[in-house]
């Protein structure tokens, strides 16, 4: 992950068709500081790791949910490039635990997150 101080808002989406179609659809609306987790799979995150709202939208899947301390980053996308349906399978690839060990980022991430209606930063807008 390219941000180490960075702390995520991260928001609850029911399905994993759900978030591939809001990451696709409108890739760049979304805070730098913006997290997601798939309702039914609170052990992998989807973070926003882009380094600007105005650049290619980057995201981090990082297998580790809100309540744990240590977390390991298992997959980086750039989302700009992707279409949903590639995006709909990399996210049921991750929530199946599909990808780990199998992509070449596999790193342990000081990650602070926090849900989203808990949530306050700079990055917010």
């Amino acid at each position: 992950m390219w941000h180490k101080k960075r702390i995520w808002g991260v928001e609850e989406v029911a399905t994993p068709e759900d978030l591939a179609r809001k990451l696709t659809r409108n890739p760049y609306p979304w805070s730098l500081c913006t997290g997601f987790v798939v309702s039914g799979h609170p052990d992998y995150l989807f973070l926003n790791d882009s380094l600007s709202e105005r650049g290619f939208f980057e995201l981090a899947i990082v297998r580790g949910g809100l309540d744990v301390t240590v977390r390991r980053q298992i997959e980086s996308v750039t989302v700009s490039w992707s279409t949903e349906r590639k995006m709909l399978r990399l996210i049921r690839d991750a929530l199946a635990g599909r990808l780990e060990g199998k992509t070449l980022i596999d790193e342990e991430v000081s990650a602070s997150v926090e849900s989203r209606t808990a949530h306050s930063c700079g990055l917010c807008h």
